[in-house]
């Protein structure tokens, strides 16, 4: 919503139950700047929600929390104050209750950084491989990027590049996943994983992954080059390592 005088606007976005969209503190911005070419004298983006609230805050003007809001209401009739305060109450009770997850902006900034650059080093390399279209929106935990494709793998064969693995492991892995798996495959990849790597069963045993541990990379901390090419060449030894393994017959 916007309110505006002559010469001073407010680009207020309240946000109680509803995520953010992605960019658009950035959107609001755009919009100032554009009001400001117009003439304006003073125009500010203002998020109001509630204080437990993050999202895009740091890219807003100024943030006014629902809590103070409600502090700070006033009314010449008693009753009218609590008809108001109550709706505050009401919908932050509501926040607490819902779980609503609010988009991260970091970590989606991540993510575009990522594909673009493991893109040009797979070209670069020769090493074709086919990454997840990006999401919208991601969210804290949203640590997968798969599947990861390579033509010269079968469709039952993928890759996977976990970020992190938990707060504690510090570090993160990369997979090459056959789902469904045949007994040979269970039998040969298990008798002749690559040096440093592990194997464990995949989904429920529904097939079985391999997977060399490489450094983590969180939203905190941003994109990291060094980590994803060390991932990549990664991929690039287990497509290696699983196209060696001979056929039933042999």
């Amino acid at each position: 919503m916007i309110f505006w005088s002559k010469e001073v606007a407010f680009l207020i976005e309240d946000k109680i139950t509803a995520g953010a969209a992605v960019r658009q503190a950035k959107r609001y911005a755009a919009h100032a700047s554009w009001l400001r070419d117009q003439g304006w004298d003073r125009v500010w983006t203002i998020l109001v929600a509630p204080a437990a609230y993050r999202g895009e805050r740091p890219y807003y003007d100024k943030g006014v929390d629902l809590e103070k809001i409600a502090l700070i209401l006033d009314s010449p009739d008693p009753r009218r104050l609590v008809y108001r305060r109550a709706i505050i109450e009401r919908a932050l009770a509501k926040k607490a209750s819902t779980g609503v997850r609010i988009p991260d902006v970091a970590l989606y900034e991540l993510r575009v950084a990522y594909i673009k650059f493991a893109s040009k080093w797979c070209a670069e390399d020769g090493f074709m491989l086919e990454f997840p279209v990006l999401r919208e929106s991601y969210y804290d935990g949203d640590s997968w990027i798969e599947p990861i494709r390579s033509a010269v793998l079968p469709v039952h064969v993928k890759l996977r590049h976990r970020l992190w693995t938990s707060l504690e492991a510090g570090r993160g892995r990369v997979d090459l996943i056959v789902s469904p798996d045949t007994m040979f495959e269970q039998n040969h990849l298990r008798e002749r994983l690559p040096a440093g790597a592990v194997q464990e069963p995949y989904s429920n045993g529904k097939g079985i992954q391999v997977s060399f541990a490489v450094p983590e990379m969180r939203q905190t901390s941003g994109f990291d080059p060094a980590v994803t090419e060390r991932a990549l060449i990664a991929m690039k030894s287990l497509v290696k390592w699983y196209l060696e393994k001979p056929s039933p017959a042999a």
